[in-house]
């Protein structure tokens, strides 16, 4: 019988530990590290490192600055709600004025989204009836003016807070998805990319740092487009490992058939007895024409 090939099993990639890595390191800095013993670098690198990163919050994005607030888009919609609420209470207003003048009322449809201006609707004689709605939409839109006027006070201290809590929530998910995040010293080790040989996952995510724009290099998804790199690379190469293992189990698979007979080349009993005695012997079936 032939023996069944045990089925090759696809093992994830372990990385090779790689040479030290001295980005980020200074020329003294670097010459002084390659003197040291594994366990001081480790330290002496994590210092190193702290420190850079320390400086980088002198660049840091756009969004955590104290004045970032008025570029957010609720805060701008909010001023121009205000503004709006503003000049529609002046407008009405001046419609009271104008009807107390015995002029006759002009309503407004909107305003005009490209010069800000309202829409004027068709004039109609003004009555008691009109004067007293005109009174109650004055009244609203101070109300409302006066709301929108308390969320932009409010707005700084909540963006602030929104921001630190929108950073967390993507350091966290970074923690729970990539090891490299919680361990550092994985990103010493090293995988083969195509193309360009052996690097270590932290130059894999150099690489990415470089084609994103400068201006970019603080903002938090720029980690995050660095962190689904490096994953694909890792993912590329476990691929890889694991189709050069089925290929060498196809070659064995193969090399197994030619050794082995053919199936129908089979031996038969035959026998004139129902026990085996003297006269049973085995023959070729002569109806396989072999």
């Amino acid at each position: 019988n032939v023996i069944p090939l045990k089925t090759a099993e696809v093992k994830p990639i372990v990385p090779k530990l790689g040479a030290r890595d001295f980005t980020g390191f200074s020329k003294e800095e670097s010459d002084a590290g390659r003197q040291m013993s594994n366990e001081a670098f480790a330290i002496y690198k994590k210092a190193i490192t702290t420190r850079n990163e320390l400086t980088s919050l002198k660049e840091q994005t756009i969004m955590q600055h104290p004045q970032a607030y008025v570029l957010d888009p609720g805060f701008q919609q909010a001023q121009t709600d205000l503004s709006y609420a503003r000049k529609e209470a002046d407008y009405w207003e001046q419609q009271l004025v104008n009807m107390d003048a015995g002029k006759e009322f002009v309503p407004i449809s909107g305003f005009n989204p490209q010069t800000g201006e309202p829409i004027l609707g068709q004039a109609m004689p003004a009555t008691k009836a009109i004067e007293e709605r005109v009174r109650m939409m004055v009244h609203n839109c101070y109300n409302a003016a006066q709301q929108l006027q308390g969320k932009l006070q409010e707005y700084p201290a909540k963006y602030q807070a929104n921001v630190k809590s929108d950073l967390e929530t993507i350091h966290n998910y970074r923690k729970q998805q990539f090891g490299w995040v919680n361990d550092e010293r994985l990103l010493d080790y090293s995988v083969n990319v195509d193309g360009l040989g052996e690097r270590t996952l932290k130059q894999i995510g150099e690489d990415v740092k470089r084609i994103i724009p400068s201006y970019m290099h603080s903002h938090p998804l720029s980690n995050v487009v660095s962190d689904l790199v490096i994953s694909l690379r890792l993912k590329q190469a476990e691929l890889t490992e694991a189709l050069a293992n089925q290929q060498v189990q196809q070659v064995k698979a193969s090399e197994q058939d030619l050794v082995e007979p053919s199936s129908k080349a089979r031996a038969i009993l035959k026998s004139k007895n129902s026990k085996f005695g003297d006269d049973d012997k085995f023959v070729i079936d002569p109806s396989l024409g072999i």
